[in-house]
Parts: structure tokens; C-alpha cells; sequence
């Protein structure tokens, strides 16, 4: 047995980032605060929401659980340019009105910024010809005429709006006006392809990032976009691509300069970019590869001793000026599948594949330890990103990039569109979550530590930590209930404990001899949880019981807890 406190661990301790001492940056490296509030909600337009049928372009595939089960089994092929050899060239219709229509779902789910994927014509998933960051695609739009565009030139002052440009300002006025901060991720290195010499193509970025951080170009961005997901090392190393690493530094000065809240986050950091003052936080890429791992217990899985040795917080490659909690914590990628499918055990999936069935379904105790893993990313440092899709039960073929499925919806008015595994408990948790995130400054900016270990029982404690607030996570990953004495406060205090129900109980019984009523997952409602209070006992000690593949909050604060 390795039963341990954190206190005789130092190498796991991480203090709060606030306490880790940094020189002060100037104006243009001032991380935003609002990245240390963030809950991301990452999205691929395309795929959303078909808000606007009347744009929808030729060859569009009905949003359909036909398709859906489809989708899952699509081969590889197609003539498009992916970077992996696969490539899904399906349509789907998603367009910036369903953005629109479903702003009071990401509200609900307490998102406060979403990323979009690339929208600019040419960049979308639609189209791979060049690229025109001056206007959103037309496929993501109004249906109009490329003719309301004649006249415009290299000069920005030519430059006109789209009917699909103008919707999409549309969706930003709204999503600002519920409190929701929008970022795009730009494909900005394309520009250069488009012009000789490269300084040409210098002028027209710097132009173009401009016009979406201020468009009406007043000197108030609040109307523009709040910031741009980026990776200019990809562009670094293509030998054709020219912006030199001394350029996108000139670029983030002009996005501060235009805003000074706006933000860049780098897309997998550690390329042939080394400067940490470019990005105000980056992702997680290290991170998730040991979640997943440790989560989906498959052979060969670390215990959780290693697990939390792997994960202990840490900055961005000599990041001195980037604080941890702002960085992107995700857990689902385009670029690797969704947590949920790389949690199913590779030996079950290999199984089925030779079978003939090309995604294997998950089943309930891998969505146990989904629970598990979104649980413990919303606990960890980081800002939590939640890939679309995520939070309702989505999963797919492993490394499928080009070939995702449509959102699942529950609502729509066709009921051959509605997907069967939709599933609404997983939409309460993360909507619970980011609620704990909203009212706990200590999960956004406290310190992080290990409380205990226990690698024979499956069991681990942490602990986010502020001066006036404390949250200690709980963990039982294993199959047996367990009792476990956990050391946290000081004797006498009064701590409050939840116990959220990771799986929904089933509707109580109208009579005794009535059969048991099933649960159904399909619905959105409101996370259920136990709760009680107790002391801490003369040796600094809680007594827990913690049921199998589940968590329990302990809330520690200065006041009596509520």
C-alpha cells in the first residue's frame, strides 16, 4: 500500500500561480485576465446546427441518425488535401445562424468563450482552395451573390461586408451580449500564399486582424472578436511559408494595440517557436495524452503515484510570464479523437474491428470513467475546453480527423435526426462543473497539490487551494467501495461534503411491487448530489465512504460553509 500526505511529496507540490513570482511583462505580454476565468467550448461550424436551410450547399447530407450511424463506419478515401490520408468530404449545413439559434444552449452548458473553427472562405472544411480572411464563406452564410464584393482590391479601404460577413457580426453582438466571449482559429499563415513579396502578404494579415478585431473601425473592439487561436510554427516549418518568427511577434503587438484583452493561445506550443511571451496560454497536448491514458485503465496504464507525478502543473516551455491556470486543459482533440473513443480499451476495439465494426460502442463503465476524467480536468489547473460534442455523449472512430460526425441534438422536429446514445447526464455534470468553476475562485487561481495516494485501493485526493477557499477532489477509480481517512483542515473545523451522482438513480417507485423504472440518460436536467457536514476529527481527519468509479467535494472554507 502507498497511503501518503502530499506534505512528504515536495516534488508534487505546485504553489498558486499568483505566488509564483515573474518578472512584470510589459503592455503587449500582459496575459489577459479573463483567461483565468475561461470555459472554452470548441466548435466546428460546419457541424453544429443547420440554422438556415435555405443556404445549405449543393450535395448537403441530411441531418439524419441514418447518417449518424454512417458516419461511424465511412472508409478512408476522398481527393481533398488531408494531412493524414483520410478525409470525409460529407456536408452537413452548419451554418453561422445555428450558431445564432443555439447561443442559449452553450449559455445553459456555462460556457463563457467559445473557439470556432476556421470560417474565412477557403478555410473552412467545405472548401480547400486558397484562402480570403477578408470574409466568412458563403457556405456559413446567407445565400448572395459574390457580386455585393465587386470592386474590392489589396487596399482594406475597398474592402466590403458580405451578407455572411454581416451575420456573423451579428452572432458576435449576441454571444457578447450573454456574456460569451468569441475566438476563431485563423489559418492565418495561408495569407502569405497569396502575394509576392511576403511583406505584401505582412500588410494584408495585419489588415485583415484589423477588421475583425474592430470592425467598424471606431477604436472600440468590443464589437470585434476577443482573440485567435494559432500555431505559427506549423507555418515555420513548411519550407514555402515565408513569415518569419520576428513577424508574429509585430502581429501580437498589433492585436494588443487594437486590444488589449485580446488573447492568442498557442496550438500545441513547442515547435520551432520557443518564445514563450508570443502565446497567453497554450495547450495541454502532454496533459491529455495522461489522462486518457490513466483513465481509460487499459493495460500498461501508470498508477495513479506516476499519474500525478505526470500531470503536476507546469508553464509552457520557459514560460515565465504565462500562468498555468490560463492555459487550454482539453481533453478531446480534432487531432487525436474524442476522450470518450480513446478511452474504450484498445484490446476490445481491436476485437471488434477485426469483426467488421469500425467504432466500438462504448460501454457503461467507460463512460464511468468519462465521468472520472472530465471531473478531475475541470478540478486540475488549466482553463477547461470542452469539445463540442463531448457533453453530450459523442464518440467516433480513433484518429477519424476529416471524417467527424454532426452534433447530436435531442430537439430537433425530425425524430429520425434524434441520436439514441444522446446523453443528457453527461451535459448535467459539465454544466455542474462549470458552475463549481464559476463560484470557487480557488479552482480558476488556487494552488494545486496532492493530499493523499493510495495505488492498492485505487484512491487519490487533491486539492486546489486559496487563503479563504479550498477544494479537496476525492477520487475512487477502482471497483470497490472504499472508506478512506482523509487529512484535510484543522481540528474542529466544519467542512461540507458532496457527493454528485456520477450515475443517475432511477425514478422512484410508484408502488412496492411496481417493476424497477428505467433511467433515462437522454434527458437534461440538473446533476443530482448528497451532501453532509462533519467535523474534523482531533487528528485533522474526515471520515469518507467513496462508492466505486465515483468523487467526492469536500469544501473547506474560513466561513461555515453553505
Amino acid at each position: 500500500m502507498s497511503l501518503f500526505p502530499c506534505a512528504i511529496l515536495p516534488w508534487f507540490i505546485v504553489v498558486s500561480p499568483a505566488a509564483q513570482e515573474s518578472p512584470p511583462a510589459s503592455a503587449e505580454n500582459r496575459v489577459p485576465s479573463w483567461l483565468m476565468e475561461a470555459r472554452w467550448y470548441y466548435l466546428d461550424v460546419s457541424r453544429f446546427h443547420n440554422g438556415d436551410p435555405e443556404n445549405d450547399p449543393e450535395g448537403c447530407t441530411p441531418w439524419t441518425a441514418a447518417y449518424l450511424a454512417e458516419a461511424k463506419s465511412l472508409g478512408e478515401g476522398g481527393s481533398a488535401e488531408p494531412r493524414d490520408g483520410r478525409y470525409c468530404p460529407k456536408v452537413f449545413g452548419g451554418d453561422i445562424a445555428g450558431l445564432i439559434k443555439r447561443l442559449p444552449y452553450l449559455k445553459s452548458l456555462g460556457i463563457n468563450v467559445v473557439c470556432l473553427s476556421p470560417v474565412f472562405h477557403g478555410t473552412t472544411a467545405v472548401k480547400r482552395g486558397p484562402a480570403d480572411l477578408r470574409h466568412v464563406d458563403p457556405s456559413l452564410g446567407p445565400e448572395s451573390s459574390a457580386a455585393e464584393l465587386n470592386g474590392e482590391t489589396d487596399d482594406s479601404k475597398t474592402w466590403k461586408w458580405s451578407a455572411a460577413d454581416q451575420l456573423f457580426r451579428d452572432f458576435v453582438a449576441q454571444a457578447h451580449a450573454l456574456g460569451i466571449r468569441v475566438t476563431l482559429r485563423g489559418f492565418l499563415g495561408t495569407a502569405q500564399r497569396l502575394f509576392n513579396p511576403v511583406v505584401q502578404a505582412e500588410t494584408y494579415l495585419l489588415a485583415v486582424t484589423s477588421r475583425w478585431l474592430d470592425p467598424n473601425g471606431d477604436g472600440d473592439p468590443s464589437d470585434g472578436i476577443d482573440g485567435w487561436i494559432h500555431a505559427p510554427e506549423d507555418q515555420l516549418r513548411r519550407p514555402n511559408d515565408k513569415f518569419s518568427e520576428s513577424f508574429w511577434k509585430t502581429w501580437k503587438a498589433h492585436v494588443r494595440k487594437i486590444n488589449p484583452n485580446a488573447v492568442i493561445v498557442g496550438d500545441a506550443p513547442g515547435g520551432s517557436l520557443k518564445d514563450s511571451t508570443f502565446f497567453d496560454a497554450g495547450t495541454n497536448v502532454r496533459e491529455s495524452a495522461h489522462i486518457q491514458q490513466f483513465f481509460s485503465n487499459q493495460k500498461g496504464s501508470s498508477a495513479a503515484t506516476e499519474f500525478l507525478r505526470n500531470v503536476a502543473p507546469s508553464r509552457l516551455p520557459g514560460a515565465s510570464a504565462t500562468p498555468v491556470s490560463a492555459d487550454w486543459n482539453l481533453l478531446s482533440q480534432p487531432l487525436t479523437g474524442r476522450l470518450l473513443t480513446m478511452i474504450v480499451p484498445s484490446e476490445r476495439a481491436a476485437d471488434q474491428q477485426r469483426a467488421g465494426i469500425q467504432s466500438t460502442p462504448p460501454s457503461e463503465t467507460d463512460r464511468d470513467r468519462w465521468k472520472l476524467a472530465t471531473v478531475f480536468q475541470h478540478f486540475h489547473c488549466g482553463a477547461p475546453v470542452t469539445f463540442s460534442g463531448d457533453e453530450v455523449g459523442m464518440y467516433g472512430e480513433r484518429g477519424r480527423l476529416y471524417c467527424p460526425q454532426p452534433m447530436w441534438w435531442n430537439d430537433l422536429p425530425d425524430p429520425s435526426t434524434k441520436a439514441a446514445e444522446f446523453r443528457g447526464d453527461f451535459y448535467a455534470l459539465i454544466q455542474w462543473l462549470h458552475q463549481l468553476r464559476e463560484k470557487h475562485p480557488a479552482l480558476r487561481a488556487g494552488g494545486w497539490r496532492i493530499v493523499t495516494v493510495d495505488d492498492d485501493r485505487k484512491l487519490f485526493a487533491v486539492a486546489r487551494t486559496l487563503p479563504e477557499d479550498e477544494l479537496i477532489l476525492v477520487m475512487n477509480y477502482g471497483s470497490a467501495k472504499q472508506l478512506l481517512q482523509l487529512s484535510a483542515g484543522r481540528p474542529g473545523q466544519l467542512a461540507a461534503v458532496m457527493s454528485p451522482h456520477l450515475r443517475r438513480l432511477p425514478p422512484r417507485r410508484t408502488r412496492r411491487d411496481a417493476p424497477p423504472a428505467a433511467v433515462d440518460n437522454t434527458l437534461i436536467q440538473p446533476l443530482g448530489f448528497n451532501g453532509n457536514r462533519q467535523f474534523v476529527n482531533p487528528q485533522g481527519q474526515l471520515r469518507l465512504w467513496i462508492e466505486p468509479l465515483s468523487v467526492r467535494v469536500v469544501f473547506l472554507e474560513a466561513r461555515e460553509p453553505s
